[in-house]
């Protein structure tokens, strides 16, 4: 049998999630990780999933920049809600 290295262990994919939170409206702060792509985000806000497939399309992502469209979510994100990123990312953990 053979064991697999270390390093190549953690390059796997892995499920990242952090809080985060919004100082001015409709601002999500930049994730600390880099997603694999748009369609592993999820972000939740006050318990409800949200993320880049559905449509109307609410969530869009650039590299590590998510941008919130209030005008398809129906409603403003605040510094009163509670935002949760969820997402695959090949990053090392920190």
């Amino acid at each position: 049998m053979s064991t697999i290295p270390a390093k190549q262990i953690a390059n796997l994919p892995r499920i990242a999630r952090e809080s985060l939170t919004i100082a001015t409206t409709n601002t999500i702060p930049a994730l600390a990780l880099t997603p694999v792509n748009a369609a592993s985000v999820k972000l939740f806000v006050n318990g409800v999933q949200y993320d880049a497939i559905r449509s109307p399309v609410v969530l869009t992502l650039n590299a590590k920049t998510l941008t919130w469209s209030a005008a398809n979510a129906g409603f403003s994100l605040d510094s009163s809600d509670r935002v949760t990123a969820e997402y695959v990312t090949s990053e090392p953990a920190t």
